[in-house]
């Protein structure tokens, strides 16, 4: 029977800080409810940057291999001028 009554003491003076606990767990789990999906949101604008910057990179590079001497083509001489 002492235990029982050892039980109920050491819950009166924890019962404050139990409540806390779950208290401060309860608000961290509605944050994170909250936060996660606007993250979300958010990475998909820095993912669409992220390919807008690789496109331009490849488009670079493609315009440096890119051979820019003018290849002219073989122009006839037709003499059908009347």
């Amino acid at each position: 029977m002492f235990k029982f009554g050892w039980i109920f003491l050491w819950l009166g003076k924890n019962f404050f800080k139990i409540l806390f606990s779950l208290l401060l767990l309860g608000i961290l789990f509605l944050l994170l409810n909250l936060l996660l999906p606007i993250f979300s949101f958010l990475s998909f604008f820095f993912d669409m940057f992220s390919e807008i910057q690789n496109l331009f990179e490849n488009l670079k590079n493609n315009m440096d291999d890119f051979k820019w001497e003018k290849i002219e083509p073989i122009k006839k001489d037709n003499n059908n001028n009347a």
